[in-house]
């Protein structure tokens, strides 16, 4: 396979949905505490609800979170597969370095 034949938009999805500050620390947060609300996300980031809801809008077409709905309350968690592992890895490396 060709790389012009290679279609890039998955890949695209995945990096922007992490690319941003915000996102990065959703993934973060996500990744240590397993489950949690879109206000109890908004509350850790430090950034509005709808914000949030966006990047986590973002986060699920990329198919990085999985929502839950709950009455009126959304939850998210992450997606376990080998990319949000990896993905986590990566992260963790990163910050680890000075």
């Amino acid at each position: 396979m060709t790389v012009a034949k290679i279609s890039a938009k998955i890949p695209a999805k995945v990096f922007k949905a992490v690319s941003s500050e915000c996102g990065f620390k959703i993934f973060y947060i996500l990744s240590l505490k397993k489950e949690l609300c879109v206000s109890d996300i908004a509350d850790e980031v430090g950034l509005s609800m709808p914000a949030i809801s966006h990047q986590l809008h973002k986060m699920e077409g990329a198919g990085l979170v999985i929502s839950k709905r709950m009455g009126r309350t959304i939850c998210y968690r992450l997606k376990i597969n080998r990319l949000t592992t990896d993905l986590m890895k990566c992260f963790r490396y990163l910050l680890s370095q000075k």
